[in-house]
């Protein structure tokens, strides 16, 4: 029996203007991920990707530690209906709607806007954006 594996890109560049890539942290966390499988002998007979670059760059990465080792690693093959979900556009219709009905969410909403510390706003953005994703999976949103 075969084995599936299911692996999501490394971090994103959350506060990059183009958020459609890895950040250094994701560029190491998929390098190691690449130099882990290389240690313990991983193959693979098929390699799928979504479209999205911080898709394709993460397939590419694990692709060169393959390569760098001198083994085997199948082509990719990318796939368009990988590509997530449209998240960025669904902040923009949907936080605004959050932020006129939930209290809590415009006063994080705020503070996001306030704050220059990258951390904090991750963190507030996290807990905003799961709000308004407790939504959508509900179908409210």
């Amino acid at each position: 029996m075969g084995t599936l594996m299911l692996v999501r890109h490394g971090q994103a560049s959350f506060h990059a203007d183009d958020y459609d890539q890895l950040s250094q942290k994701g560029e190491d966390q998929i390098r190691e991920l690449g130099a882990y499988w290389v240690r313990h002998g991983f193959t693979a007979d098929r390699v799928i990707t979504g479209p999205l670059k911080r898709q394709r760059h993460s397939a590419q990465l694990v692709r060169d530690a393959f390569n760098t080792a001198g083994l085997p690693w199948p082509d990719t093959e990318v796939i368009d209906e990988w590509a997530e979900l449209p998240a960025e556009r669904m902040v923009q219709e949907f936080i605004p709607q959050l932020a006129a009905e939930d209290d809590r969410a415009r006063e994080l909403i705020m503070r996001y806007e306030e704050t220059g510390d990258l951390d904090e706003k991750e963190l507030v953005f996290q807990e905003v954006f799961v709000k308004m994703m407790e939504k959508w999976a509900t179908g409210e949103y």
